[in-house]
Order: C-alpha cells, then structure tokens, then sequence
C-alpha cells in the first residue's frame, strides 16, 4: 500500500463540535486551546454539542467525563416513584458521551484492487549532477532560494506553472526512445529532468500537494476536483517515465511518486467534503435497512432477552429507558461505569443482570414478544445497517465502489413509553473517524463527524408491523485525510 507516514494531529470529536442540525441542542463550547493543525488543512465547518471533547482512541475517557450520577435501584415499586436521574428532552442526551466507543471491524472487507503496475523494466541512465545553464533553470534558481515555504502565498501560481511545465517536459521526454535521441537531444532532456528533481528535492511532497491545492481553489468543488486530477495523472505519468528510464536510486523518482501519495488524499477529502451536511436515507436505502433492523429478532433466553443483546451489552451497547415524562430512569453506561470503579471479579455479569432486569421491568404488562423486540433493538443489530446507509449515500452521490467501515462508534438506544401504551424507540449512531474504502482499491482515514438517526414507534398489538422512520444522516466537513497503511 502506497502511503504517508504523517503524524495525525488531533481531531475534535463529534461531541465538541456546533452543528445547526434540526433537533440537536446547541450549547456554546471555548476549550481555550490552541487551534491544531491538521495534515490537510482544515476548512471551516460548522461545530457542535452537548458534551465536552471525547478525543478518539483514548484511554479511560470516563473517568474525565463522568459528571452523571445513577440511581442504585433496579426495581422500583410502583407505589413509589423513583427519583429521576436527569430530564433530557432532546434527541441526543448528554448521557452520550459516558458510553464508550466500540470498535467495529467489517467481516467481508473488500480487498484493494489492482494498481497500475510499476514500470516492469528500470532504466540505466544516471540524472547527474551537472549544474543546469538555461535561462529558465537560473530563473527556477532564483525563485526556489527567494521561496518563503511557511507563507505559501505569493509564489504558489509560479510554483504550479514550473511544476506543470517540468512535469509536462518529462513526461515528452519519457515517450521518446532514448538511443534515438542525440547527444545535444539526451543532454537537453536531462538538464530538464535535474530541474524537475531540483523543484521536487526543494519543497516536501506536502508543501507542494498544499500548493496545488490552494492554487486550484474554483467556486465550484466539482471543477477543482476534477482539474487536481487532471495533475495527478500527469505526475503519476511522470513518476512510471522516469522509473522506467533512470537507475531505480534517483531520488527524483521517489519524491514524483511522494508527491502523489501527498495528492491524493487531498483529492479524497473534497470529495467526501462534498457530502457535508444533512442527508436523508433514499428509499432502496431506507427499505434495505428497514428489513433488516425490524425483521424477526434472533433467538431469545429464557427470560425473553434476545441473545444478540446478551453478547452485545457486555460490547458497550448502549441503552437508555425514560419515563413518560421524558426523565431518564437508567442509563446502561452509567450502570458500567459504576461496575467497573468496582473491580470485581462477577461485575460483567451482575452489570448484565440490571440491564435484563430494567428491560424486563418497562415491558411488563407488555405482550410476552415485546421484551424480545425490544432487547433485540438495544443490541447492535439495526446499527450495522445503520451504517450501510453511509456507503450508500457515497455510492449515490460520488461514484459505486465506496465501503466505509466506521474506526469507532457511539450507539445509544433511547427508549420512550407514551401514554397511550405505546414505545418509541430512538436510535443514534454517532462517529468522528472512519476508514474508506476508494474504488481504485486505495484506502484512507477520514476524520469527518457522522451522526445517524432514526426511530420506530413500537405497538403492543401490532409489533410484526413496525417501521423504521426516515434515516437522516449529518455529516461535518472533513478535517483530516490520511493514506490509510
């Protein structure tokens, strides 16, 4: 695999940034820390909610976050009313941030297709080091020694044009047979090539990536994506030409094929760019994802538990149950949290008990079928689909071939009775961090904060025909894409 070894700079996760998403709580945040600077340069976007910053990958998160207390009822008489935790009334409870994240990893992953492959054959020819005389070689000179790299303002047209000059230089030279070529001819083109490597050997694969991309800036991302492409292939057509004709030590080989491992990711985050903001789930989205997540649940235990949840509430799948007055009765986090500051050896499984017991209690007085149901939607089982609904938005607004496998992810399944009898249930999935799979087979990691949401209302007397609602999906623009090695 083809990549950068770039040390990533930290990325604000979902919870800190402010999105003027419908039905998010918006809640001013100041951290006061520096901004950071990420290895594509970030682009504004909005930033949002409800929670301090979750950094991804970070150890005992809860610990510095914890700020919620739980009620240590299980059961609670119907004489006597528990005392409610906290009241949430909107979609995305600050109860969020105490889950954690669990790590997903698809089974069937596509494998990378094939590249184009290598020049078969290397060259012979050694570049040199004789020093170049032409007008234009001096004037090459005389901007690389004035070139402020910190300020990459001024000189970044110049640059672009000196890069597409040599690359296009080369790449005329690379289609010719070289022992037809005179010596006047052979010595010309190599004095082309030495400036093409002297501009590569000056500025770092990333400073000239940043560089075309700046100067490539159009008012429609469409056309800037499509022209950055245009100059990828055109030095990637350099990079397969001079391995071809030089000895396979020329640094100027390995800087060519640097410089478009720099691009390309790039390249990738405006386009995923292009999907920032609020997306509704299509219909063959929605109905694939729909027969899945409100199919028939799995096999159930004894008690009426859906095994699925059994193996998943110990994996962090998080749920919530309220009361009628949207006050939060008992949060499967906290109740973990809480468990493990414990230390014992049996706290899995008494922490599974008080989930079973907390579901056992909301359902009674339900049809037997409903603690199945229900369990079954407090498991993993409608996320993954959930999930599918990313690919299939970037397959219907970039191009097929797209396979996103979320890095980490946060699921909570609220759970809301309504006076009438019946219970809506409330899904979210919220990640900040996921590794794409491109069509050409190259993969990336995206940091890009993606909420998705949907809910299905649960009646007693007709469970078999429950749907999902609509599946809206919110993402913010993306602030960092690496080659994913």
């Amino acid at each position: 695999m083809e990549g950068q070894n770039t040390t990533p700079a930290t990325s604000p996760s979902w919870y800190s940034y402010l999105p003027d998403f419908p039905g998010l709580r918006k809640k001013s945040v100041d951290s006061g820390e520096p901004t950071n600077v990420s290895v594509v340069p970030p682009e504004s976007s909005l930033t949002t909610a409800r929670s301090p910053s979750d950094p991804a990958l970070t150890e005992n998160k809860d610990v510095r976050q914890r700020d919620v207390v739980s009620t240590h009822s299980s059961i609670h008489s119907s004489t006597n009313s528990p005392e409610p935790v906290a009241h949430f009334a909107e979609n995305f409870t600050e109860l969020l941030k105490d889950a954690i994240w669990n790590k997903y990893t698809p089974e069937d992953e596509p494998q990378p297709k094939p590249r184009l492959p290598s020049p078969t054959v290397s060259g012979n020819i050694a570049l040199g080091t004789v020093p170049t005389e032409e007008d234009e070689n001096e004037k090459l000179e005389q901007l690389l020694q004035s070139y402020d790299v910190v300020d990459l303002q001024d000189s970044d047209r110049q640059v672009c044009n000196l890069l597409q000059y040599y690359t296009s230089s080369v790449n005329i030279i690379c289609q010719k047979e070289w022992r037809l070529l005179n010596e006047a001819e052979q010595q010309d083109a190599l004095k082309n090539i030495r400036a093409f490597a002297q501009l590569l050997n000056t500025f770092s694969s990333d400073d000239l990536a940043t560089i075309l991309v700046r100067e490539s800036s159009r008012p429609e991302a469409a056309q800037r994506i499509k022209h950055l492409q245009s100059r990828l292939e055109e030095i990637y057509e350099s990079y397969r030409g001079l391995a071809a004709l030089l000895l396979p030590t020329e640094a100027v080989i390995q800087h060519t094929r640097a410089l478009c491992n720099a691009l390309r990711p790039r390249i990738q985050q405006l386009q995923v760019n292009q999907l920032a903001g609020s997306h509704k789930a299509s219909e063959s989205s929605w109905a694939s994802c729909n027969n899945v997540a409100c199919g028939n649940p799995g096999k159930a235990d004894s008690e009426g538990i859906s095994e699925q949840f059994d193996r998943d509430i110990l994996r962090n799948s998080n749920f919530a149950i309220f009361n009628q007055e949207e006050e939060l009765q008992f949060h499967s986090a906290v109740k973990n949290y809480e468990y493990q500051q414990e230390h014992t050896e049996n706290s899995r499984e008494c922490f599974k008990k008080d989930c079973h017991r907390e579901l056992i209690q909301l359902c009674a007085g339900y049809p037997v079928n409903m603690l199945t149901v229900v369990s079954d939607l407090a498991s993993q089982s409608p996320y993954n689909p959930l999930c599918h609904t990313m690919n299939q938005l970037l397959k219907e607004k970039l191009e097929p071939g797209y396979v996103v496998a979320p890095q980490e992810r946060k699921t909570e399944t609220r759970l809301l009775p309504k006076p009438d009898g019946k219970l809506v249930v409330e899904l979210t999935l919220a990640f900040n961090q996921y590794k794409l799979n491109a069509p050409d087979g190259r993969q990336y990691l995206i940091d890009q904060p993606t909420l998705i949401q949907s809910r299905t209302t649960l009646d007693p007397d007709r469970l078999d025909e429950r749907k999902l609602g609509d599946i809206e999906l919110h993402l913010l623009s993306a602030d960092r894409c690496i080659n994913f090695t």
